[in-house]
């Protein structure tokens, strides 16, 4: 007989008080009715966090917990898996009472397009990199220059003289798996500069981060509506 797995996340403890079952965070607590003796016989979460039972007598029950970022399901393959990379992001929001598998999904879904690549737009995609966003478009025109080298820190001294955008795709790559990246190498000197950027795409999240008073308005009014 097959058993189902659900792992209950890191940040949430359970316990039983007066016949009621609790799960409870740091800012967060869960009250259910009902007999929850199968799923914990010890009354605690077991060390490595996992629940284990062959009846669908749970399901309805887990699901609810699931849909409140309190557990997750694991087939038995699944359950011997260490957490990947992003498991540190996931325990991040997890502790916070928050379903961090569904924020990373979502996070790692969103388009963003980023005007500028330099001392800021450069720091900024580094961030989101790091937050596991996968999907980008860059804009600017600039080639990297040993000046920047000071406080850009994606680019390195053996890239003086190559396109931002190229450098910053080769950088997204490193870190994330099959991200989609489309590039612009231009400056944006008008209107129609600007709408050729976002023809044909959807953008969740729009990073301003040119130098360009003028242009620099336009977007903020394009992206603020």
């Amino acid at each position: 007989m097959s058993y189902s797995i659900w792992k209950v996340h890191p940040g949430w403890e359970y316990y039983e008080l007066d016949g009621r079952h609790y799960f409870s965070s740091d800012t967060r607590t869960l009250s259910i009715s009902g007999d929850l003796s199968d799923l914990f016989p010890d009354g605690i979460i077991p060390d490595d966090r996992q629940i284990r039972f062959y009846s669908s007598k749970y399901q309805r029950l887990l699901e609810n917990l699931e849909n409140e970022g309190i557990v997750s399901y694991r087939d038995h393959k699944e359950s011997q898996k260490i957490y990947n990379n992003e498991s540190r992001l996931v325990q991040f929001y997890n502790h916070f009472g928050l379903n961090g598998e569904y924020i990373i999904k979502k996070v790692s879904d969103a388009n963003v397009i980023i005007y500028g690549l330099g001392g800021l737009g450069s720091i900024v995609l580094q961030h989101l990199v790091s937050a596991g966003v996968k999907n980008f478009i860059l804009v600017d025109n600039d080639l990297i220059e040993k000046r920047n080298l000071e406080q850009q820190f994606i680019y390195h001294k053996s890239q003086i003289g190559l396109k931002k955008t190229t450098v910053s795709k080769e950088f997204i790559r490193k870190f994330i798996k099959s991200p989609k990246v489309k590039t612009h190498d231009t400056f944006l000197h008008s209107k129609e500069d600007v709408t050729r950027t976002i023809q044909g795409v959807s953008c969740d999240i729009a990073v301003i981060c040119i130098d360009q008073p003028p242009n620099e308005a336009y977007l903020t009014k394009l992206w603020g509506r």
